[in-house]
Parts: C-alpha cells; structure tokens; sequence
C-alpha cells in the first residue's frame, strides 16, 4: 500500500456533511465542511509520511545497514525475528544469569 493510499478523505459518519482524513481507516483529523483546508491537511501528512517512511537503517544489535519500513523499525530481520522467539511465558533470563557474575 503506497503512502497515498494510506491517506484519503472520507465522510466522518454515512450521509454526513462533515469530511475528515483518514488513514488505514482511522480518522486524523477533525471533521470539517472546507474541501480546500482538508486538502492542503492531506498533502501535508502524505509528504511528512513519505519523508519518514523507507530509509535505510542500522539494525541496534549488529550494526548491519537494512531497509526498513519506517522508523519504528531498528532491528534488522535477523534479529527481529531472534527477539520474538522468546516465548510470552517464558521468563527472560537475568543479567547475573547470562554474563555468569
């Protein structure tokens, strides 16, 4: 999904004369009647989403340069998936248990 699919302007509620932005279905902004100000509204947020979106990244454990998804990603698939393997039940071990002090 592109950046300018994710971001559209639809009714805030069915037959209501109020319009809003969305995004993947949820509403950004207030309701409001003026076409014009929501349109300058959505032009702003799919150019801060498409300046913030894919970059290349270092992951925080190795170092490794990867693309990632946006900037709440930092960990490169390798070590994402190492990270979610732990199961939710399972206790984490302890520092003094993993460094042997």
């Amino acid at each position: 999904m592109s950046v300018s699919q994710e971001f559209y302007i639809g009714q805030v509620a069915p037959d209501s004369a109020f319009r809003a932005v969305f995004h993947k279905g949820r509403q950004v902004s207030p309701g409001m009647r003026d076409e014009a100000r929501l349109n300058a509204l959505l032009a702003e947020r799919r150019r801060i989403a498409e300046r913030t979106s894919t970059a290349w990244r270092h992951c925080l454990t190795c170092g490794e340069k990867f693309l990632s998804e946006g900037p709440h990603q930092r960990l490169c698939s390798r070590h994402r998936a190492a990270a979610n393997a732990v199961a939710p039940d399972q206790a984490w071990p302890s520092y003094r248990a993993r460094t042997g002090m």
